[in-house]
């Protein structure tokens, strides 16, 4: 179980104010489609890659060609398709525009796993209408547009051909992007109109044979029914969808009911649910040589998880004895990158000795472990830089005058000029809304943090504050008349996030000055949090499905 921060109480008193802006970069508001299929997704970029990368979060990469699964009644009774999809994005949204329009088209398709009882065979393109909100420019609402759809089914021999004319698409979501995670939440609408020829489908699944008599006791000459004609089996789909993306786990489930009715007068009714998460877990592994340097390091695990739960409510009395839920999933393989190894043997016995040896290993806390000093109170700038690492923001280069040695560029705070070592993370983190200046309008770098201030920037950075009371509430902390009004609602909500927590007495000392060892713990449970709560809230409890 994880441990618990414990707190003790001093009598400091500090106010902060949080702009209402990140610079994380967007993603794209799905990554699996809108059909209750699953994909093999993408991973996330290594620690190397993102620190090489100048500390960046990047939009996500454009998806090659993957696998796909998806689970088709379109004929009443489940079968799972295996094959391949395909996005291709035409742009997206454009940083500094308010608005735009971008394509995205998904493409499904047989692969050499394709079995021959069931094919899907879809193009769709749609436009995608972006806008930021006029008051708040992190905050973009999506609407997709159906301009072109064309998709085959072959379930059992009968082939299923859309007609778009009759049929429409609509997907609408909105991003909100947080310093650390990129919240998405979206809604799809559905309606799916398949023509089959007649004689090809009696509506028990079965074809037609020739020669069958029609009313008057003679077959039909040609083999065919008398009411020549299309027979024709609609979708009506509705679902919802949650997705975020972090830099240390991301996920993303979709609840999607359907209703199959065709013309036969059967109908069917089920749910599909569907989830992908990607993240990244750490695990210490041993050298077994014994004459060798370093006894052995961190090793980071990215995992990627891709599966589907369905549920059949309405089966009609012509497919009794269907098995009415079920599951699929795609296996993917992890990728293990080797982490620096990190000597904090200094640090044994010491109750944060893990936290600060991960944040070393994550380069997060960077020097040499050594001159880290643990019990030392930490500045606001060292942990606004710690903490800017972790949620890997974008550093913007230092600008430079043509003869290199004046600089030019942004100075937001007097106090914090472009000569120093930390003026990079600190605008990152002023941009992306966790640190803004104290009383006047100096940031005051060597200052040192309270657990009050500490806790509400941590709990901003992840944008979930609603977690925690309202502001004016009492918490349930014994010394609730010490909390800063601004600062009780994250501390509630860190408290249930498990963050941190209240001694055996109750207190949480929210105006005690914090060590640089208990500035990494919070550092790092805030990782852990976003490694591994927020991937199972989208997961398990969205979709009720754990792989």
């Amino acid at each position: 179980m994880r441990k618990i921060l414990t707190c003790v109480i001093t009598t400091v008193v500090f106010v902060i104010s949080l702009l209402a802006m990140g610079t994380s970069a967007m993603a794209y508001p799905s990554e699996l489609g809108f059909w209750g299929g699953i994909t093999s997704g993408t991973r996330l970029p290594k620690a190397t890659e993102i620190i090489t990368a100048n500390a960046g979060r990047q939009t996500r990469p454009e998806p090659e060609t993957g696998e796909y699964k998806e689970v088709v009644f379109i004929n009443g009774v489940p079968k799972e398709f295996v094959g391949q999809m395909t996005v291709t994005r035409g742009g997206g949204v454009v940083e500094g525009q308010d608005s735009g329009i971008y394509t995205e088209s998904y493409l499904v398709e047989e692969s050499a796993a394709t079995t021959e009882d069931i094919t899907i065979d879809r193009d769709i393109v749609f436009n995608v209408t972006w806008m930021r909100k006029p008051d708040n420019k992190k905050q973009i609402v999506y609407n997709y547009a159906v301009t072109a759809w064309n998709e085959t089914i072959v379930a059992d021999g009968n082939t299923y051909d859309l007609d778009p004319a009759q049929s429409y698409f609509e997907v609408t979501a909105i991003e909100d992007i947080k310093a650390g995670v990129n919240y998405v939440s979206g809604s799809q609408s559905m309606l799916a109109v398949y023509l089959t020829q007649a004689g090809q489908e009696d509506g028990d699944g079965q074809e037609d044979g020739g020669g069958q008599e029609d009313g008057d006791g003679q077959g039909d000459e040609d083999g065919q029914e008398d009411n020549a004609g299309p027979a024709m089996t609609t979708l009506t789909r509705n679902g919802e969808y949650y997705r975020y993306e972090s830099p240390w786990s991301k996920a993303e489930g979709h609840r999607i009911s359907t209703r199959v009715m065709n013309s036969a007068g059967w109908q069917l009714s089920y749910e599909v649910r569907p989830s992908i998460s990607a993240y990244k877990t750490l695990r210490y592994k041993d050298n077994e040589p014994q004459a060798i340097s370093f006894p052995g390091n961190l090793q980071e695990v990215l995992q990627v998880e891709s599966g589907l739960a369905y549920d059949i409510y309405d089966l009609p009395q012509l497919f009794y004895g269907t098995p009415v839920y079920g599951q699929a999933n795609i296996e993917t393989i992890s990728v293990f990158e080797n982490l620096y190894p990190q000597n904090v043997s200094f640090l044994d016995g010491h109750w944060a000795q893990e936290d600060i040896r991960r944040l070393f290993a994550l380069g997060v806390l960077d020097g040499n472990p050594v001159m880290f000093q643990p019990d030392q109170a930490m500045t606001r700038s060292q942990f606004i830089v710690a903490l800017a690492k972790a949620l890997r923001l974008t550093l913007e280069p230092l600008p430079a005058s043509r003869n290199r040695r004046v600089f030019v560029g942004e100075i937001t705070f007097p106090d914090v000029g472009m000569e120093r070592p930390d003026y990079q993370h600190i605008m990152a983190a002023y941009r992306a809304g966790i640190a803004q200046g104290k009383g006047s309008s100096n940031f005051n770098p060597d200052d040192l943090v309270t657990l009050e201030e500490a806790i509400h920037t941590i709990v901003q950075s992840i944008g979930l504050l609603d977690l925690g009371l309202d502001p004016t509430n009492m918490t349930r902390f014994a010394d609730d008349d010490v909390i800063s009004g601004w600062a009780k609602q994250a501390m509630y909500a860190a408290t249930r996030m498990g963050i941190f927590g209240p001694d055996e007495n109750g207190n949480i000392g929210p105006q005690q000055q914090i060590t640089k060892a208990f500035g990494a713990a919070l550092i790092n449970r805030m990782i852990e949090y976003m490694r591994t709560d927020l991937k199972r809230d989208y997961t398990e409890h969205i979709v009720h499905f754990a792989n």
